[in-house]
């Protein structure tokens, strides 16, 4: 984990797809604006906002984990 005054960035190396896929459809529930998704193969990116100046970005690869960093823009 690393935190700053605003942002934070968490990694977790051991996570099931099982595990992963409702975690994301929460996250797309809480951050929907703005939001863009990609995946190919094996992995995958989603990024959005929440409308309060907060953003989220998650990666996932099948067999190496997940990233989620959320900041808080100034605006």
């Amino acid at each position: 984990m690393l935190e700053a005054a605003d942002s934070l960035y968490i990694m977790i190396e051991d996570i099931s797809d099982e595990q992963f896929v409702p975690y994301l459809e929460e996250i797309k529930a809480i951050f929907s604006e703005e939001a863009y998704e990609m995946t190919t193969g094996d992995s995958m990116m989603y990024g959005a906002t929440n409308g309060s100046n907060i953003s989220v970005m998650i990666t996932y690869e099948k067999d190496a984990g997940f990233s989620i960093t959320l900041s808080k823009s100034e605006s």
